[in-house]
């Protein structure tokens, strides 16, 4: 759900009106959202994000009947939502703290995400 919500709130910010997403399976439908967000304002994180929404568990069927994910799945795919939003965030703020971490020596570049 925060997934959906943060790419619908950065999609809104840019000026899409939030009818197209609210009516029908549309709206449930995190990789078409991901898309939009990255047609509506290009960032470096798109392919990093797409990769997230790609691993998620069908949003709508998963609510009522188990995924079949390990702890450690579970974990990995919180943190790559946390990611989803963050990159909603920097698409639409001024400052980018990730970009000036990634381009320091410590962490540095950001790990391909995966399962």
């Amino acid at each position: 759900m925060v997934a959906e919500l943060s790419l619908k709130a950065a999609l809104v910010w840019d000026g899409v009106e939030p009818d197209s997403f609210r009516r029908g399976k549309d709206g449930h439908n995190l990789s078409l959202l991901a898309r939009r967000m990255a047609d509506a304002r290009p960032h470096r994180d798109d392919v990093r994000v797409q990769a997230v929404v790609a691993a998620l568990p069908p949003y709508v069927e998963s609510r009522y009947m188990p995924a079949g994910l390990k702890r450690l799945q579970v974990v990995k795919l919180a943190l790559g939502v946390q990611f989803i939003a963050a990159s909603s965030v920097r698409r639409i703020a001024s400052a980018d703290l990730a970009l000036q971490m990634e381009n320091d020596e410590w962490p540095g570049p950001r790990q391909t995400f995966a399962l």
